[in-house]
């Protein structure tokens, strides 16, 4: 498992805005400024920081990547099949993380056990359950894909998602 340490610093804060910039630095991967929003009443900025935190990208600048080339393209056709908006892996994820931790079987919690499973997959697929279950409601890039996929609709399938009502 790859441990890395990093520092934040609120550099600007625009309140009007609701936005700020957090200057993130690490002793492997240098610096990287990110803009972000500001807490909600009861956030704290390190949760901010934490949500916003470029670790993913700095693990991702060492991976080996393909080769392009200039002029490389294609076509590609997506059929949305009635109207209906593909259900993104994510939101899969979080549906049944939800269905999981309501149900039981007798005395054995489904939650539990796919804990425990989840405890033997490989670090990638860790990973992705562990972004996918802190995923918030009001996580910046979760409304933007809900409201370009559902536009209007985006509150109310957020609220579905999340078990409430919008």
């Amino acid at each position: 498992m790859t441990t890395i340490t990093y520092t934040y610093e609120i550099t600007r804060v625009d309140p009007d805005a609701k936005a700020m910039d957090i200057l993130y630095t690490s002793p492997e991967y240098g610096t990287m400024l990110v803009g972000a929003r500001m807490p909600w009443d009861g956030e704290t900025v390190e949760q901010i920081a934490n949500m916003y935190s470029p670790v993913r990208n700095w693990v991702e600048q060492t991976l080996a990547v393909a080769s392009v080339s200039v002029g490389a393209g294609g076509e590609v056709a997506v059929s949305l099949g009635g109207g209906e908006a593909p259900t993104s892996r994510t939101m899969s994820k979080l549906e049944l993380v939800r269905a999981m931790r309501s149900t039981d079987h007798g005395d054995v919690s489904l939650w539990d056990i796919f804990k425990a499973q989840i405890a033997l997959a490989d670090e990638a697929t860790q990973e992705d359950w562990q972004i996918a279950a802190e995923l918030s409601n009001d996580d910046p890039v979760l409304v933007a894909v809900m409201t370009t996929i559902y536009g209007d609709e985006a509150a109310a399938q957020i609220a579905a998602i999340y078990g409430y009502q919008a």
